[in-house]
């Protein structure tokens, strides 16, 4: 059992729960329990082949079944999805074009009519999607999609009846294939370093460094809601995006520290709790 993994989120769950009460019904939630969800449109075209097709974009990713929570924040609602590789493209490079959408589905499974708007790929995250393309097969990501059109009664239907989602592609653009050859030659190696390695990958230090911000972000935000700052709501998105990003590094983790790592994770901790106030 991953305790300080569990100790981590309960915090970081505690600390958006407090933010969350100050801020009152400015932020408001709908969670959805998602057993599919669709991937359509676009295709993968190799560049210096003319462009030939070598896929589809459904043929490389998905998106796990899962609870996912459309969150509204200053007036616009925001989703989190996370993506999933499931064939990897065996190309050095890769290009997403940052018109990818995110269409809500009622409980039919059709699009909820009338909204005239998608949520849109927030455009930093293009970045993240074309590394997941290049990762290994069962590595996933998570992007998040923003709806800033219409006004609340649109928001509200899109909270009320949305139960499941789409997201569709533009074609993606794949550059200089890897060498193959070259590639099946450092297999044996590569493999016998992964059976030496640790059984988590998880680098702790990459994580503290991320929580250790996590916790000053938290401080910074809790003190200019408190003082009813009106920024404050459109950081509180900005937040939960690095606790999703702290879950996604624990999610292979194990409780194997180093003691230095080990007390610094404590003094995080203390650093934490004492800013929180009951």
């Amino acid at each position: 059992m991953n305790k300080i993994r569990n100790i981590i989120l309960a915090c970081i769950l505690v600390s958006i729960i407090s933010i969350a009460l100050i801020l009152g019904c400015s932020i408001s939630e709908q969670t959805i329990k998602i057993d599919k969800a669709q991937i359509s449109g676009g295709q993968v075209k190799h560049v210096e082949e003319d462009y030939q097709v070598v896929g589809q974009i459904y043929d490389y990713l998905k998106i796990p079944p899962g609870k996912y929570t459309i969150t509204t924040v200053d007036e616009k609602l925001q989703i989190s999805v996370r993506l999933e590789l499931t064939e990897k493209l065996n190309y050095e490079s890769i290009s997403v074009y940052s018109n990818v959408i995110l269409t809500p589905l009622n409980k039919t499974g059709a699009a909820i009519s009338g909204l005239g708007e998608y949520f849109i790929l927030d455009e930093k995250d293009t970045d993240k999607i074309e590394e997941l393309f290049i990762g290994k097969v069962g590595y996933s990501t998570v992007v998040n999609f923003v709806w800033k059109e219409g006004g609340k009664d649109k928001r509200s239907r899109i909270l009320k009846d949305t139960r499941s989602f789409e997201i569709r592609f533009d074609d993606v653009y794949v550059y200089d294939p890897i060498d193959q050859k070259a590639l099946n030659l450092g297999n044996s190696s590569a493999e016998a370093n992964e059976s030496v390695a640790n059984s988590s990958d998880v680098d702790w230090d990459s994580v503290l460094d991320s929580y250790e911000k996590y916790i000053d972000d938290y401080i910074s935000l809790y003190k200019k809601a408190k003082n009813g700052d009106a920024t404050a709501l459109s950081k509180y998105a900005s937040m939960l995006d690095n606790a999703q990003e702290i879950d996604d590094k624990l999610e292979d983790s194990n409780d194997e520290l180093t003691p230095a790592q080990a007390s610094r994770f404590i003094k995080l901790q203390t650093k934490l709790l004492q800013s929180i106030e009951p």
